[in-house]
């Protein structure tokens, strides 16, 4: 009963707290490849998911990267609802966002929950902080692998790390790992990988109690100097199903139909780039009446 009352207030927390108007940030820009430099460790220097990486620049996963190609690292994206203070998963592009005063205070290149092993969604708070935890094999795991229940000491044998940060949500928890590699991808049993630098400054961040969401939007849009904007992902989960209806359902719920290039949404979709792209026909005029924080021109954004 406790575990629902958390759930709902959390909830009712992001409804109240979340509706900010949308923002983009990052930049965008290329780097050369040095000799030995990996998608992984690349993925880790710059904090850029490895599937975004692959999926911008049409690398196939196994391929490997030779001295002097060029890689271009877009840290473009359209921010998703959040509170003041707290943090977002959103699956789909395999990011934490972290939020301070209201602000966009980190963003963090996570490994996810395997199709067949999903992460969950909905809201939590962390509900505890561990430094160099022990870690005993879930029961589900346990089942299904015919493992023993046995606990594994801190060391770098632990999939842990030396980080956790576990939610309300049983079983799930933040942690750093011993698999660097595995982050950028859907690969986990439900648990929320980070790379040790990034484990590191998110658990000294935050603090027992902060609120979070955990969230699935392949598409996200937003509206910067009058023009639209759409930011597609893969449909990881396969949740969405059609994608395009999906996209389009959104652009009529936020009355942005009138002021976009169905060719360009079509290509958007198809492309599933993850970084924002510009869908509008012409220059939007009046289309809200507040400005965004970012002070990058008019910007207003409604969630579905």
């Amino acid at each position: 009963m406790l575990v629902r009352v958390i759930f709902a207030f959390t909830t009712l927390f992001f409804t109240a707290c979340s509706l900010y108007a949308s923002e983009i940030i990052g930049n965008d820009h290329f780097h050369t490849v040095k000799s030995g430099e990996n998608i992984a460790g690349i993925s880790k220097n710059y904090n850029v998911p490895v599937r975004r990486l692959l999926e911008l620049n049409n690398i196939p996963g196994n391929k490997e990267l030779k001295s002097g190609d060029q890689i271009r690292l877009s840290t473009d994206r359209i921010v998703p609802p959040h509170p003041d203070n707290g943090l977002v998963l959103n699956l789909p592009e395999y990011t934490i966002y972290y939020f301070r005063n209201g602000e966009v205070a980190g963003t963090y290149p996570v490994a996810i929950g395997k199709k067949n092993w999903q992460t969950p969604r909905g809201g939590f708070r962390i509900a505890n902080k561990v430094t160099d935890p022990a870690w005993k094999v879930p029961p589900r795991m346990a089942r299904v692998y015919n493992m023993t229940d046995e606990i594994i000491k801190p060391g770098p044998e632990n999939p842990l790390g030396k980080y956790w940060m576990g939610l309300t949500l049983p079983h799930i928890g933040i942690h750093s790992t011993n698999k660097p590699e595995s982050v950028g991808l859907s690969i986990s049993h439900g648990c929320i990988r980070m790379y040790d630098k990034d484990a590191d400054e998110l658990y000294h961040s935050i603090d027992i109690g902060t609120p979070g969401e955990i969230i699935y939007k392949p598409v996200k849009t937003a509206v910067r100097d009058d023009s639209v904007f759409l930011e597609v992902h893969k449909d990881i989960y396969g949740i969405v199903g059609d994608l395009l209806k999906y996209t389009n359902d959104i652009l009529r719920k936020e009355n942005l139909t009138g002021y976009i290039d169905e060719e360009k949404v079509k290509t958007a979709v198809e492309q599933k780039s993850g970084i924002p792209v510009k869908v509008s026909i012409s220059r939007i005029i009046n289309l809200g009446d507040s400005p965004s924080k970012s002070g990058n021109g008019r910007l207003w954004h409604t969630v579905p």
